[in-house]
């Protein structure tokens, strides 16, 4: 599963590929799992002729920031990705799912092409992931507003940090992965952590 890493790695090539330019064209998928509100045409539509002002990360949840107030909010899933034609996909763990080389990509689930013939793509194999579109400011939207610290934008004081998990009766690790408590960590970074601390997973905090 793509982690805060994977995460960061998309918003960083997102913002240096697109902030600034104009949407040209879009094609969504008319997939309702996918997809928890607009979709298909109805998205493609909504979404074509704004300006791409921004993008955000918090945790595990990323966005771009539209013109015109909206937002367009995404999740990864377990094997969502992000594509931008001609650019390097930089790793930092493997996802193995061949999506081939053609463009648009095998699994697209949503495409964008921007002025400056920028070409983006949302493949989702699983379908696990998320897009919806939220109107207002992301931060305000409950998906990313009931969201925990950010380890990399909002790291908690160690003693605020050690009060918050003196409040909970439950293993470390189960705690670390509760995006309501710390966003972003997954199984593999709470893992490491755990064992860089030579803490058991399941000791109580």
């Amino acid at each position: 599963m793509p982690e805060l890493p994977d995460v960061e790695r998309a918003r960083k090539l997102l913002q240096a590929c697109c902030v600034g330019k104009k949407i040209s064209n879009v094609t969504a998928a008319d997939d309702s799992i996918v997809f928890t509100n607009e979709r298909g045409r109805e998205l493609e539509t909504l979404l074509a002729g704004r300006k791409l002002l921004g993008v955000g990360r918090r945790g595990k949840q990323f966005w771009l920031t539209l013109s015109g107030g909206l937002c367009l909010l995404m999740h990864f899933g377990m094997t969502g990705e992000i594509h931008v034609q001609g650019e390097k996909q930089n790793h930092y763990r493997k996802i193995d799912v061949d999506v081939g080389t053609e463009w648009p990509p095998r699994f697209t689930k949503f495409e964008m092409e921007l002025t400056g013939k920028v070409r983006v793509a949302f493949t989702d194999p699983r379908r696990l992931g998320r897009i919806r579109t939220f109107a207002g400011d992301a931060a305000d939207c409950p998906t990313i507003s009931k969201l925990g610290f950010d380890p990399v934008l909002d790291p908690p004081e160690l003693g605020v940090f050690q009060e918050a998990v003196s409040r909970r009766r439950m293993p470390i690790k189960s705690l670390l992965l509760s995006q309501d408590f710390s966003a972003g960590v997954g199984n593999w970074i709470a893992d490491e952590v755990l064992y860089q601390s030579r803490i058991h997973p399941q000791q109580l905090a």
